[in-house]
């Protein structure tokens, strides 16, 4: 750490010195009022982050935690159809169907409930750019746009699909008369912290 090699200041680092956080037993960096919670009897701990249905939910907000899932389960799914998405058997539109279907609704998974920043986009965008150069056999010296490979495999830009998934899930919310529609509309009690405050997803919608 830098306290511990004395580069943050320009006093020479106390030989004595020995840091918490270098030897692990410091205090962990936590916000979260409680460590645990009943609901109906039932214990519950609290934790930072959490697997539900294929989909990751972090404590601290937003999205970045559920691209990154997806990405590696993304990855795992075309590995296993490597060999039918890079044959030349197949036509390009063939493998761009089969490509489209199973890599990235794995890809896609959940993320009609996404509220997308910038970064998490560039991530989802980065890994297809990476798959489609790979079922195309493009070299990293071949100057070829993604946009002239989506055409090849006949599929859709990434933006447009996920804008297309919120405005369906959109319309099954507004739709709804349940629980859905109640919690869209829950008003969340407290103050938000200083600084511009992350977008909701009716803002990215």
């Amino acid at each position: 750490h830098k306290k511990c090699t004395g580069i943050r200041g320009r006093i020479a680092p106390d030989p004595s010195f020995k840091c918490n956080r270098c030897l692990g037993i410091a205090r962990p960096i936590d916000g979260r009022p409680f460590e645990s919670v009943t609901i109906d009897e039932q214990h519950l701990d609290v934790v930072d982050s959490f697997c539900y249905l294929g989909d990751s939910i972090a404590a601290s907000g937003g999205c970045e935690a559920a691209t990154i899932t997806r990405v590696r389960a993304a990855w795992g799914k075309f590995r296993e159809l490597l060999p039918l998405l890079c044959s030349k058997s197949l036509s390009s539109h063939t493998r761009g169907r089969v490509y489209d279907t199973c890599v990235r609704g794995a890809l896609l998974y959940a993320s009609e409930c996404w509220p997308l920043r910038q970064s998490d986009l560039a991530r989802l965008q980065r890994n297809e750019r990476a798959m489609l150069r790979w079922m195309c056999a493009i070299k990293p010296t071949d100057n070829i746009s993604t946009q002239d490979l989506r055409l090849r495999l006949n599929i859709e830009d990434l933006g447009i699909v996920l804008r297309r998934r919120r405005l369906r899930w959109f319309g099954h919310v507004q739709r709804s008369e349940e629980w859905i529609m109640k919690v869209c509309e829950m008003g969340v009690e407290g103050h938000r912290p200083r600084g511009r405050p992350r977008k909701t997803w009716r803002e990215v919608l």
